[in-house]
């Protein structure tokens, strides 16, 4: 998944706010979970770590997010995320659990 990053993501010192990259690792790791699941089955996030290793700002560029599954058992998906800048550069990567219903 892609956002293109604004002023109003911006946190106190005018940085993309934490919480922006975290929503968007969970979305686009579930749902890589979520392909691997028969029809009817979903994903709810157990836990999920991240580690920022680059700040994000309006001048990052468009920022992409993507979920790996590492692996798929039958109650619960590990599941990996990166989340680049414009240029393509690793600014946060996260690793998860996801409960399968």
């Amino acid at each position: 998944m892609e956002l293109t990053p604004e002023e109003s993501l911006e946190n106190t010192i005018g940085l993309i706010h934490g919480a922006t990259a975290a929503a968007m690792l969970d979305t686009a790791m579930g749902a890589a979970a979520h392909t691997l699941l028969p029809v009817g089955q979903g994903v709810v996030t157990l836990d999920l770590k991240l580690t920022y290793l680059r700040p994000l700002t309006t001048r990052s560029g468009p920022v992409q997010a993507t979920g790996r599954v590492l692996n798929l058992g039958s109650r619960n998906a590990y599941v990996e995320g990166e989340a680049r800048d414009g240029a393509g550069r690793l600014a946060v990567h996260a690793v998860g659990n996801f409960s399968i219903l």
